[in-house]
C-alpha cells in the first residue's frame, strides 16, 4: 500500500477481502505503476503467495528477497 497507494487485495466489504486474500487475488503493480520492475513484482509474488512454501521463511529470507528486487 506505501508503494501503490492501494491495498494489494482490493475490496468492497470485509468478506469480499477475504475471498480475494484466500484466492491469491492481489492486484499486480503494473496497474499502480508505470513500467515497475518485474524483480519487485516477483518480489510481492512471493511475499503474497497462497502457498506457504513460496513465501519467505524468515526475516533474513525476506530482506534477501528485498534486496534482490530493489537491485534488479
Amino acid at each position: 500500500e506505501c508503494l501503490t497507494g492501494a491495498l494489494p487485495f482490493p475490496a468492497a466489504t470485509r468478506d469480499q477481502w477475504r475471498q480475494a486474500v484466500l484466492a491469491g487475488r492481489c492486484t499486480p503493480l503494473g496497474e499502480h505503476l508505470a513500467d515497475p520492475p518485474v524483480a519487485w513484482q516477483t518480489f510481492f509474488d512471493s511475499c503474497l503467495a497462497i502457498d506457504r512454501g513460496r513465501r519467505p521463511r524468515s526475516a533474513v529470507e525476506l530482506f534477501g528477497l528485498l534486496e534482490q528486487a530493489l537491485e534488479g
